[in-house]
């Protein structure tokens, strides 16, 4: 009987120490995603101001071609 205590209590410990290992993965990987969620939201900022400043060149553009046309017109 003794022997069968010891040998559960064996194991209680050995998985008591493995939820505490998947608990250290469990909090890194929390870790890491909030990290990467962190990176999508900055890159996603980035990819608006670019397109924010696409289009500032795409209606510059347009506008020298306007005024281009406009200036052949009048010649």
């Amino acid at each position: 009987m003794l022997r069968c205590t010891k040998q559960l209590q064996a194991m209680v410990h050995k998985v008591a120490k493995k939820c505490g290992k998947m608990k250290e993965k469990l909090n890194l990987i929390e870790m890491r995603t909030s990290m990467v969620e962190a990176d999508v939201e900055a890159l996603k900022e980035h990819e608006e101001a670019q397109g924010e400043q696409l289009s500032d060149v795409v209606w510059k553009l347009e506008d020298y071609e306007n005024h281009q046309r406009k200036a052949s017109c009048d010649s």
